[in-house]
């Protein structure tokens, strides 16, 4: 991999139900959970399946009651915990610890931030779904329009202003329509994959 590569949306994902290119050409392209997915080779991938249900984690993921857990056992665990219950399944992913992404399929398919949602996600409210490390990635799969309700935003002095980081305000990101998974979304994931709704989503 050269060094631009290394560094083109680096660590980073993409997850979609239809066939579109890799963000990165040296991304590992893998089939999980009938999602096709590419990450770059130092973010793991962990996935267990078992007929109607699945568990994938992206990350870095502890569980912290067995710290020398792999992320394997971890997703062996998960699912184990999902064939008891969606509340029990639920429960264990919110005790473990790191920067990670869980995909679940139960009753349609799910996607879960870890308890912090540290691990960026992003993803398109539009069908199908499509979802990333950055939203840029999901903008240019479903085309990148800018966000309107930013323009004030950008020219106002104390945006402008120098300082060593900028956030956008809430759930706002440079891409209308292409949001961030966020811990008032996690309760319930991002999305059912069967219905196509978006679940516990906020305008």
């Amino acid at each position: 991999m050269s060094e631009e590569t290394l560094h083109m949306y680096a660590r980073g994902f993409q997850l979609s139900e239809e066939d579109v290119p890799s963000p990165n050409p040296g991304w590992i392209p893998q089939k999980a959970l009938g999602l096709i997915t590419y990450r770059d080779p130092r973010t793991k991938l962990a996935v267990v399946e078992a007929k109607h249900l699945g568990v994938a984690i992206v990350g870095k993921v502890i569980d912290l009651a067995d710290p020398s857990a792999g992320s394997d056992a971890i997703a062996n665990n998960a699912l184990q915990f999902l064939r008891i219950s969606r509340e029990a399944f639920l429960d264990y992913a919110s005790s473990l610890g790191g920067r990670h992404l869980i995909v679940y399929r139960k009753d349609g398919l799910h996607v879960l931030g870890d308890a912090t949602c540290s691990l960026s996600c992003f993803y398109s409210a539009e069908s199908p779904l499509i979802a990333a490390s950055h939203a840029r990635i999901v903008a240019e799969v479903r085309g990148a329009r800018a966000n309107p309700l930013l323009d004030d935003l950008e020219g106002h002095p104390a945006w402008r202003r120098p300082r060593p980081a900028r956030s956008y305000p809430g759930d706002q990101t440079p891409f209308k329509g292409r949001l961030p998974l966020d811990r008032q979304r996690n309760s319930e994931c991002i999305r059912h994959v069967d219905s196509a709704i978006l679940a516990n989503q906020t305008s």
